[in-house]
């Protein structure tokens, strides 16, 4: 049966009465979703007791609404910094994680998941696919190996932070974003491994070697008994090539870029392709500008 034949199907084309109905439900909801908004919008003004501060820590906020932290320790400052987050960003933060940690169908339930925010290799695949796939990657079973290994040092500013957001949910539960409340759910503690978690989830989305490694490894499969003509393949760094670690890597004599042209070629035309990853920031000169002063700005390119 053609999928749009089916009025229960999920990919079936919006008509012109359902657009008038969502736009009427949006009407209907909009006092509330306002109401709920509301109360969750961050405090900027007065006095906010925090349990745990050991100290004052102030706060003040630019033209642009960035926060600026004054504290007289550093576990009050880091502290005081998840507080803020999670006043500012809970949701985001909670959202990631779970998307990270393979748990989103607990709050999506099985739905189809927006493949072109993602990847079109999860094309008609849904919530519980994305988190059997995140699970495989291990990405929070790295997140804690590298805890058990981080500095003292590290690890006391992580605990810092998290019992800031902590703090920030335990006394706002009535008052929490607006998305909680649409999926009936509070957040869980945040700790010191979730911090890692987001860390590692944007080095991946940043990162193409998963790609690399597998094209590697099913050319290795292929030129099996083959490895000169294997080896001609994986690019190695040129003896030209400036330094910037404490090594040199030892160069090869079969430097090749058919392996680098191979993998644009193949994931070029994808939705994850590796081009389109990284930041960047850009400038415009005082005398460009009205106000006679440099302007920065930040451009990301990051999925999450």
């Amino acid at each position: 049966m053609a999928c749009h034949a089916s009025p229960s199907c999920p990919h079936r084309p919006l008509t012109n009465d359902d657009s008038r109905l969502i736009h009427l439900i949006s009407l209907l909801l909009r006092p509330v979703l306002w109401y709920w908004s509301r109360k969750a919008r961050p405090k900027i003004q007065d006095t906010t007791l925090i349990p745990g501060l050991r100290e004052k820590v102030k706060v003040l906020w630019g033209p642009y609404a960035v926060p600026h932290l004054f504290a007289d320790n550093e576990d009050d400052l880091f502290m005081a910094q998840g507080y803020l987050h999670a006043q500012e960003r809970l949701w985001q933060m909670d959202f990631n994680r779970r998307f990270l940690t393979g748990r989103l169908a607990e709050i999506l339930g099985e739905s189809v998941i927006p493949w072109e925010e993602i990847s079109v290799r999860f094309k008609d695949k849904t919530t519980v696919d994305l988190d059997h796939f995140v699970r495989l990657m291990g990405i929070r079973r790295a997140a804690c190996a590298s805890l058990r290994v981080l500095p003292e040092e590290f690890l006391h500013r992580l605990r810092a932070y998290s019992e800031g957001v902590n703090r920030y949910i335990e006394t706002h539960l009535k008052s929490l974003p607006v998305e909680f409340r649409l999926l009936r759910y509070n957040p869980d503690p945040w700790g010191p491994e979730d911090c890692l978690t987001i860390g590692k989830g944007f080095a991946l989305f940043l990162s193409t070697s998963l790609f690399t490694r597998l094209t590697i490894a099913a050319l290795s499969d292929k030129l099996k008994g083959q490895e000169d003509k294997m080896k001609s393949l994986v690019p190695s760094y040129p003896e030209w090539g400036p330094s910037i670690t404490r090594y040199h890597p030892e160069p090869s004599p079969e430097v090749s870029q058919d392996l680098l042209r191979f993998i644009n070629g193949t994931f070029g035309q994808s939705h994850w392709a590796p081009g389109g990853h990284g930041s960047n920031n850009w400038t415009v000169a005082p005398w460009r500008s009205s106000t006679g002063k440099p302007i920065l700005c930040n451009d990301p390119h990051l999925r999450m």
